[in-house]
């Protein structure tokens, strides 16, 4: 019988009800999920709990009142590190460990670590619908860039016709600083070259 390693989890919205939702599956499943880091709003002495029954080395508050008071507390584990506000949410949804995010917070808080989780490569569990309608389209085209790799790329013209500014923008955010534009009129009576410096 081959053993499957075991799925590292961040859960965002630990202390919510599809958060314990997921932590019951959790604990159903010890063999085969394992928590590596919470992200709750502001109910820091569930979260505190969840960090002592799973054993999680990273938490994270978004609410910065919260955090102070989870740090005069101080109930969280010893070896539990917290962090706090947008910047705690993006480094929990990047941890190196982590195999998948699951987002189920509410509104569209999620939407920053949800992008900076599959910029990481992580795979992602939505629970949110809010953030698919506000920010849907943002989320799909990130999911559909990080299906392909341009880093072997090293020199792209672009020779069709001018682009939008915006367009054009989406094309250096790709694929980096390497798109050249060049286009020119048939009657051969000049032509336009612009570097990626030149944008």
């Amino acid at each position: 019988m081959v053993e499957t390693a075991k799925k590292k989890v961040v859960l965002l919205g630990a202390t919510g009800s599809i958060g314990g939702s997921t932590l019951r599956v959790l604990r159903e499943h010890p063999d085969r999920l394992e928590l590596v880091g919470v992200a709750a709003h502001s109910s820091h002495v569930e979260l505190a709990a969840i960090c002592h029954e799973f054993n999680v080395a990273h938490a994270t508050l978004s609410s910065q009142a919260a955090y102070a008071e989870a740090k005069a507390a101080n109930n969280f584990p010893a070896n539990t590190q917290l962090g706090c506000g947008d910047a705690g949410l993006l480094e929990i949804s990047t941890l190196a460990e982590a195999d998948i995010v699951l987002v189920a917070v509410v509104g569209a808080c999620g939407l920053k670590p949800t992008l900076a989780a599959i910029e990481a490569g992580k795979d992602i569990a939505l629970a949110n619908k809010e953030l698919l309608v506000l920010g849907g389209a943002f989320v799909i085209e990130a999911a559909k860039r990080k299906a392909y790799d341009t880093s072997s790329l090293v020199f792209a013209v672009h020779a069709a016709a001018p682009c939008p500014i915006a367009i054009k923008e989406q094309m250096l955010d790709w694929w980096g600083p390497i798109v050249h534009e060049y286009y020119a009129g048939t009657e051969g009576n000049g032509f336009c070259y612009a570097s990626p410096q030149d944008w």
